[in-house]
């Protein structure tokens, strides 16, 4: 990738508008949207965007906690309106709903798994003594 893609490609990803991307780096339109369509600059622009998520979740979760704890003192704070108040447990009341939800989807994927695993178990088991019945002349 060349500087002046590397640029481009920055400038997108920050928002800007193809014509502005052009503007800025002294190409057209033309050159910005036909280097759009090519698959490594494609594949470069999956690759950071999908940074870019990664890293603003990673900066809410920092903040999640912080977050929390404003929203509770807002919720407990007797002198802020009331349905600012409401707004801030809603806020909280949702939050630990879903939590709880995908801490019960997660418990409940592993007790499936666990499920599938030991019926497998048993159906191989089954399988077994249907070719090798138990029969006492063979023990030894």
């Amino acid at each position: 990738m060349t500087p002046l893609q590397y640029s481009a490609l920055t400038q997108i990803l920050a928002g800007y508008s193809t014509a502005t991307v052009a503007k800025n780096t002294g190409l057209t339109i033309k050159s910005i949207e036909r280097w759009r369509q090519l698959p490594r600059f494609k594949a470069l622009m999956r690759e950071a965007m999908s940074a870019m998520f990664t890293a603003a979740v990673a900066e809410i979760v920092l903040h999640s906690q912080q977050a929390a704890k404003e929203l509770c003192m807002i919720a407990l704070d007797s002198e802020v309106p009331s349905r600012v108040r409401v707004s801030a447990i809603t806020a909280m009341l949702n939050v630990a709903g879903k939590a709880h939800d995908a801490h019960l989807q997660s418990r409940l994927e592993k007790l499936e798994e666990e499920i599938n695993y030991y019926g497998n178990l048993k159906e191989a088991d089954t399988t077994t003594r249907k070719y090798f019945p138990e029969n006492d002349e063979y023990d030894i």
